[in-house]
């Protein structure tokens, strides 16, 4: 299949950068991560590059990072992520390709089911392959008392959203069923066994089934107008429903009930039709 133009950007890219911090000898180790590590990366995706270093040099070589960039790469902006000195957010070449680098000491490769996909591009002693073999050795968590408090919370938000469309705060609306979508997908993707987290909307099709996708879909809110919030309102619900199932299936023990689906549903459509408040 033939490349886009973009991705040939992204990769020339991603080739500099290799020629620029794999040859340096400061640099004990190199790996990509999320889409760049897994080479799943899109057209408008960023490009995640880590690098480790020593300890005595982890302070002077992410001061000197963006300099470096700037001679061999177009730099055109550098953001000191949290202002905590351990990765820089930024905007590379004439087509501002996003790049996360973060530059970490040894002591901070802890293993994480996010690391469990990387792209070895150098590695000093074995460090990062045991790194990456101890990652992918982690399973995601379920926390049973957060997944059951998050779920209630998200159908208790019906009817807040009821109550929102009622007195005209169309946007808040829209915001909050954006949220609870994304929030459902989280869940739904760490139920699944997913390695690399935080997941990105924009790998939803490579991850979820094509009725999930669809009833992924059915939660997001275009324009903020009654029709379109009632419509991801119904959307939400069966997604809900549908990730509450599939936590029943991995966890083997039923989802504890809280009040009556039916009842609820009832009074939800009373409120938005303005009937009770």
């Amino acid at each position: 299949m033939k490349k886009s133009a973009a991705i040939r950007k992204i990769e020339d890219t991603m080739a500099k950068l290799e020629e620029i911090f794999v040859n340096d000898q400061k640099v004990l180790g190199a790996f990509y991560c999320g889409t760049s590590g897994t080479s799943s990366y899109g057209e408008y995706s960023d490009i995640d590059l880590v690098l480790v270093v020593a300890d005595e040099d982890q302070k002077d070589f992410f001061k000197r990072a963006p300099k470096v960039l700037q001679e061999t790469a177009g730099l055109r902006s550098a953001v000191n992520a949290a202002g905590e000195d351990v990765e820089w957010c930024c905007l590379v070449t004439d087509d501002y390709i996003g790049l996360d680098l973060p530059v970490f000491k040894q002591a901070d490769l802890i293993p994480s089911p996010k690391f469990a996909h990387i792209r070895i591009l150098k590695d000093h002693h074995g460090l990062l392959r045991r790194f990456k073999k101890n990652s992918a050795a982690l399973k995601p968590r379920i926390d049973a008392k957060k997944f059951v408090n998050d779920m209630r919370q998200i159908r208790d938000d019906q009817l807040c959203l009821a109550r929102q469309v009622r007195k005209g705060q169309l946007l808040e609306a829209m915001s909050e069923c954006t949220r609870d979508g994304e929030e459902l997908f989280h869940w739904l993707v760490k139920l699944k066994g997913v390695k690399y987290q935080p997941p990105s909307l924009r790998d939803a099709d490579k991850i979820l089934t094509r009725e999930e996708l669809d009833m992924l879909l059915e939660t997001r809110v275009k324009n903020p107008v009654d029709a379109e919030i009632r419509a991801s309102m119904k959307g939400l619900w069966k997604l809900t429903l549908h990730v509450i199932d599939a936590y029943e299936k991995r966890i083997g023990r039923k989802f504890p009930p809280s009040y009556d689906d039916n009842q609820f549903l009832d009074l939800v459509d009373d409120v938005y039709a303005g009937r009770r408040f």
